[in-house]
């Protein structure tokens, strides 16, 4: 749902998801004021709004014009966006997950009950005496 964000003599317009919380959208006005949540006051109906307040509970309609009072901090270690886009597990090729840091073997393909025989064989991996043996084994032929 499309709402107005008024700081510092600007307005922002904003999408509201109604089912998210309070800490969320000030998460949202924090991406466009620069105004860390916990420095933020933002004046609804009632009061101000709380971090576990439902956003669907607050009866805002399109277009409802948010207050928000609160400066940005300036501290060096204030949240800042990431320099790179995040790319999640579930966007990404195999290819990607495969060069990605700290990737683990991908294991089985869970065909239905296969998920417990690979959670057998990653526990086994983990064994270092048991892998550094299978290492070492040498398959003699008959």
């Amino acid at each position: 749902m499309p709402v107005i964000v008024k700081h510092g003599g600007k307005r922002y317009n904003l999408d509201l998801d109604v089912n998210s919380n309070g800490e969320t959208f000030k998460y949202q006005v924090f991406s466009v004021t620069g105004v860390e949540p916990d420095r933020q006051k933002i004046i609804v109906k009632g009061g101000q709004l709380k971090d576990d307040a439902e956003m669907s509970k607050l009866g805002i309609k399109p277009n409802h014009a948010f207050m928000v009072m609160g400066t940005p901090s300036g501290d060096a270690h204030a949240i800042e966006k990431p320099k790179e886009q995040v790319k999640f597990l579930e966007d990404m090729t195999d290819a990607e997950i495969a060069k990605s840091e700290g990737a683990i073997p991908a294991g089985l393909q869970n065909l239905g009950n296969t998920c417990y025989m690979n959670s057998t064989l990653q526990a086994l991996r983990a064994i270092p005496e048991l892998h550094q043996e299978l290492v070492k084994y040498k398959t003699r032929s008959v």
